[in-house]
């Protein structure tokens, strides 16, 4: 349980097929990940991934304010289960790490979502997610739906960019 870096292109990290934490940041610069069916578990507070992976479970779940951050114009591909939870109170921020360019997310399986302030993202998955449980649409996403719309910058509706449902971007609901 700590930070994991992968930047020798000759590197080479097969995942356990349980559970790997993390309590620190993952970097993958050179070289490859494998997930070998396990679960990526980043438990840690404000953390960040700055690769494009492959995950077969991801999972970030915090009890106080946390950010979970990712490398913009990455991919973070999840191929089972994909659980981000915050608290009452105490909402888990996910977003990118260059404001208003969009970090990219495909959950493939379950999701389980909640709890959230989600800001660039855009979901690639065909599904939309769904992030109705305390979630707050802060900006620039896609394919997101939520509870609490876009603040409203006057005059306007609480929705920008053409989405729906309280989310903003392309491929959305309309409404």
């Amino acid at each position: 349980n700590g930070a994991l870096t992968i930047s020798n292109a000759s590197s080479s990290f097969n995942a356990p097929s349980g559970n790997l934490n993390l309590s620190g940041n993952f970097t993958l610069s050179a070289g490859t990940f494998t997930h070998n069916s396990g679960s990526f578990i980043l438990d840690g507070a404000d953390q960040t991934v700055n690769a494009a992976i492959t995950y077969n479970n991801f999972t970030k779940t915090v009890t106080a304010s946390s950010s979970l951050t990712s490398a913009s114009n990455t991919t973070q591909t999840i191929v089972g289960t994909l659980t981000l939870q915050g608290a009452t109170g105490q909402l888990l921020s996910v977003q990118s790490n260059q404001a208003g360019s969009q970090w990219k997310i495909d959950p493939q399986g379950t999701r389980t979502v909640s709890f959230l302030r989600v800001q660039d993202s855009n979901n690639t998955n065909s599904t939309a997610i769904s992030c109705t449980n305390n979630c707050t649409n802060t900006s620039n996403n896609t394919n997101w739906t939520f509870d609490v719309p876009l603040p409203s910058s006057g005059g306007g509706g609480a929705e920008s960019g053409g989405g729906g449902a309280g989310q903003s971007g392309g491929a959305g609901q309309s409404g």
